[in-house]
């Protein structure tokens, strides 16, 4: 079984490694762009004003961010299964001496897996430059918002997985239009930490959203299509 999951893990990498490293760079930039108003404003007005803005304006700056992860999940689904439906490889994959519900499991931990280290990198990133301007507290406030972006962004992992392996196009249009919904209830309120009392509820429903890919595998294992 080792062997198998090895096999496994390296033939998703194969297909995604790409999309990993670039949006690895591209959310790096795009932080470090954001965080430099944090440079800016305590080079120019003083650590002082900085607390006060984020006190008081109910912002953390990086804002803007709260999209990225969840572009990287969507995408990262689409790099890892698009060519096994294109291609048909789906179809070997599911004939290998594993049943085909554990396989699903596989290349969703793989998944996860993948997106966890992404998840992990750039909150230790933005976490140790937060350290260098605000106190504790609003660093857990920006450490609490941001994880609940890293979240929704896995749920969209999930939620895409589910519409790229789902072979009968009406199931495809209902679960799309479900996901939208799903996505939307992370951006009701854009406060920052105003989702914090939210984070294990926001897991859970994580979760959930991973065992919903099973229900289009077994759709495909019994050919069930359009």
């Amino acid at each position: 079984m080792n062997s198998i999951i090895k096999a496994v893990f390296y033939k998703e990498w194969i297909k995604t490694k790409l999309v990993f490293w670039l949006f690895m760079a591209i959310s790096i930039a795009y932080l470090l762009y954001n965080i430099g108003i944090w440079y800016r404003v305590d080079t120019v007005k003083g650590t002082g004003h900085l607390w006060d803005i984020v006190l008081s304006r109910d912002t953390i700056f990086i804002q803007n961010f709260r999209f990225v992860p969840i572009a990287f999940g969507a995408i990262l689904a689409l790099f890892q299964y698009t060519p096994e439906m294109r291609e048909r490889r789906l179809k070997l994959t599911l004939h290998l001496p594993v049943n085909h519900t554990k396989m699903t499991w596989m290349m969703l931990s793989y998944g996860a897996f993948i997106y966890g280290m992404y998840t992990l990198l750039l909150m230790a990133f933005t976490a140790s430059t937060a350290w260098y301007y605000f106190p504790s507290e609003i660093i857990a406030r920006i450490i609490a918002t941001t994880f609940v972006w890293f979240i929704a962004g896995l749920c969209s992992y999930f939620l895409t997985s589910r519409i790229v392996l789902e072979e009968t196009r009406k199931y495809s249009i209902i679960h799309f239009l479900i996901s939208l919904m799903i996505i939307a209830i992370f951006f009701i309120n854009d406060i920052p930490g105003s989702y914090t009392s939210f984070i294990p509820q926001a897991i859970v429903l994580c979760l959930l959203t991973a065992t919903w890919t099973i229900f289009s595998i077994d759709r495909f294992k019994y050919g069930v299509r359009d």
